[in-house]
């Protein structure tokens, strides 16, 4: 069935994230030694190369994040469309409302009678939340509304991999009594991982009980 072929292809594209996961960290450790020779300093009136501590290691662990919600969402997407197929259901994706997160989540429950685990679930959310503020404000956390902040808070402190922490150079601005920075969302690349196998886990139990009724 096309199903089986949707599953190998979703498997490969996760396998092929988890293998990038140690490319990237290799990667960041070159970055790290690279930027400890580098430093701006405008004493003498002349430009240096800018010092950028963790900000290449940031944005290289944002990407990833969204990259995996990208395929997340993707691939959810051609779960349901391909299962509506393959066994002749009424009710797709696209006739429900919501976002896609809501409307796979619907399409489970009302077509399939299936409700997907909890942990995995509440998971992949906290991943599309994180992408959300990634996208949406570069990772700023007061840029977020109220409701927002509150929500990336409560992931942060149950998510290993994740920290609030000041930014000194992408955000920050001087005033007559400094300089000041924002506050941003910092991702590790243990959060990363993690995510990776919430994510594996889920399809995985997906594909393992697609038949309407299981």
């Amino acid at each position: 069935m096309s199903v089986d072929l949707e599953k190998a292809t979703t498997r490969n594209l996760l396998d092929g994230l988890r293998s990038y996961l140690t490319t990237f960290e290799i990667q960041l450790d070159s970055v790290r030694q690279e930027e400890n020779s580098a430093a701006m300093d405008s004493r003498d009136g002349r430009m240096h190369p800018v010092h950028f501590g963790n900000l290449l290691p940031r944005l290289q662990t944002y990407s990833f994040v969204t990259l995996l919600a990208l395929i997340v969402e993707a691939r959810l997407s051609v779960f349901c469309r391909t299962v509506q197929r393959d066994y002749a259901l009424g009710t797709g994706i696209d006739d429900l409302a919501g976002d896609l997160f809501a409307r796979t989540l619907a399409f489970l429950v009302q077509s399939l009678n299936l409700e997907p685990p909890q942990n995995l679930w509440q998971w992949l959310s906290d991943v599309m939340l994180i992408r959300d503020c990634i996208v949406h404000t570069g990772g700023s956390i007061q840029a977020l509304s109220r409701s927002d902040r509150l929500e990336i808070h409560a992931i942060v402190r149950r998510r290993p991999g994740l920290a609030v922490e000041t930014d000194s150079l992408l955000y920050s601005h001087r005033t007559q009594s400094g300089s000041l920075g924002q506050q941003i969302l910092r991702v590790e690349l243990e959060f990363c991982s993690d995510a990776v196998t919430a994510a594996q886990g889920l399809i995985g139990y997906l594909y393992q009980h697609r038949e309407p009724g299981m």
